[in-house]
């Protein structure tokens, strides 16, 4: 067999790996046959380097096989070098080049094939990117930071031939059957139809203002923090509670109903100025606040309803129709009554001669009320009983006969009473006087014991007839009031002695 290069092995045939291979060293004069496995010709290859490889292919001095380091090998390629390493618990397979720096690492598969991978293939987000094909400098960067520890989050495209789209930044879009939650919109927003469910908030401070150019309804509950300014028409079919001022200027007409309904709150002003008529009624109820209706004329009804309340003040100048409802603060009103519940906290005024308070008419001429009737004499007429809480009732006139008390009908009883209602004072329709009892035939009838604090007269009413200057008792006890040794003088004692005799009473005079 002829000499042959290494590279020319492959031309032999039916070589093994236990087959030796006979060697010719020319340095060795004394023994130039040695023979080495052919298995072994490749276990001491020089490790090189990327420029150098140990393993070179013919003419090509940079490309081969190297390895640089224990458990590493490279594949030089020119002026650049693939390396595959193991590092920690992972396989690395690094592209580079001479200075390490800009070098792109293609997977391709040729013609229709595709690259495919039989295990999940985890990339480091901050090292995940997706370029623009043209471009490189438009790419798509994914960041998991806001993904909680140990969480998986999965990631699903919108199907091309759904509607679904994904939404940019920037770019004009339509979106359907969206849902926005906790979304905050910057800038101008228009919107051909908007529904919202759960609470909204329209601003973020009391600076921000909303303008409402057509027509609005709100079928359910609205709240309005701030100032609102209606310049067309407000329609509220449920419970609207407004937490400042609303106010309604310069309408010329409302031609249906300006209604706030039941559970409505102001809990500051409703305003509204300017209004020249009001159709139909006008309906305020719950209120905590002060409405005004101020300017022009109403001919029909305002109404308070239910259990609503304004706690301050309520201006009707020029109303014609009734104020019904219970209303707490200052009522100023021109013409028309007002039925129900009233209750002022501040100044009343009432023009007209008749007002109406719940079921009980009030009726004032110039110098005199009457309370459930018209009065005719005095300056105040009350139909039914009087309470009151105070302690003191205080009247008279020295030049109108002092202090009377009347009664208004002969032959009635005048009482005074305890709380519990039992009889203590009585002065009957003969004018007979009974303490703690009803009078009989007597002048005075007392029940229970009297004390005279001073002398004690009997008068004769008629001395020439004998008529009057009696008195009756059965004892009498007569009390010295220097010793205050006591004398009883009885009826019933029999036999003289002390001045005492049988129904007769000696007085004797002490020497």
């Amino acid at each position: 067999m002829a000499t042959r290069k290494i590279s020319d092995l492959t031309l032999l045939t039916d070589v093994s790996s236990s087959d030796t291979l006979l060697l010719l060293d020319n340095s060795d004069p004394t023994d130039q046959n040695k023979r080495t496995n052919v298995g072994s010709i490749f276990k001491a290859v020089p490790s090189g380097t990327s420029s150098s490889p140990g393993f070179q292919f013919e003419l090509k001095t940079n490309t081969g096989v190297f390895s640089e380091a224990q458990g590493s090998i490279g594949l030089a390629l020119g002026d650049s070098r693939l390396g595959l390493s193991k590092v920690g618990g992972s396989l690395v397979v690094a592209a580079q080049d001479t200075a390490d720096t800009n070098l792109d690492f293609t997977l391709q598969a040729q013609g229709t094939g595709l690259i495919r991978l039989a295990s999940p293939l985890a990339i480091t987000d901050t090292l995940f990117a997706l370029p623009n094909t043209s471009d490189n400098t438009k790419a798509i960067n994914f960041s998991a930071a806001q993904i909680a520890p140990g969480t998986t989050r999965t990631f699903v495209f919108p199907d091309p031939g759904q509607t679904d789209t994904v939404v940019t930044l920037t770019a004009t879009q339509t979106l359907l059957n969206k849902t926005f939650s906790q979304a905050v919109f910057t800038g101008i927003t228009t919107l051909d139809g908007l529904t919202v469910n759960g609470n909204s908030i329209l601003g973020d401070n009391n600076a921000d203002t909303l303008t409402v150019n057509a027509t609005s309804t709100f079928a359910s509950a609205a709240t309005f923090s701030n100032a609102v300014q209606v310049n067309s028409t407000l329609g509220a079919t449920g419970a609207v509670t407004f937490g400042s001022t609303l106010g309604v200027t310069g309408a010329t007409t409302l031609s249906n109903t300006l209604e706030v309904t039941l559970g409505t709150t102001l809990l500051s002003t409703l305003d509204v100025t300017g209004i020249t008529t009001i159709d139909d009624a006008t309906v305020a109820t719950n209120s905590a606040g002060a409405l005004f209706v101020t300017g022009g004329t109403r001919t029909s009804n305002l109404y308070v309803t239910g259990t609503g309340e304004f706690d301050s003040t309520v201006t009707a100048a020029g109303f014609n129709g009734p104020l019904t409802g219970d209303v707490t603060g200052n009522i100023s009103g021109t013409t028309g009554g007002f039925t129900g519940n009233v209750t002022v906290g501040g100044d009343l005024t009432v023009s007209g001669t008749s007002t109406q308070i719940g079921a009980v008419p009030l009726i004032q001429n110039d110098t005199q009320v009457g309370i459930g009737r018209a009065p005719t004499t005095y300056a105040l007429e009350v139909a039914g009983d009087i309470y009151f809480e105070g302690d003191t009732l205080i009247g008279g006139n020295a030049a109108l006969n002092g202090f009377i008390v009347q009664k208004r009908q002969a032959g009635i009883n005048f009482d005074v009473r305890s709380s519990s209602n039992v009889l203590q004072l009585r002065v009957d329709g003969s004018g007979n006087l009974g303490v703690q009892k009803s009078p009989g035939s007597y002048s005075l009838d007392v029940s229970g014991n009297s004390n005279i604090d001073g002398d004690f007269y009997i008068s004769v009413t008629d001395a020439l007839n004998d008529v009057g200057g009696t008195l009756y008792a059965r004892d009498i006890i007569l009390t010295d009031p220097i010793t205050s040794t006591s004398t009883i003088l009885s009826a019933t004692t029999s036999g003289a002695g002390s001045g005492v005799s049988r129904a007769k009473v000696f007085f004797h005079a002490y020497s």
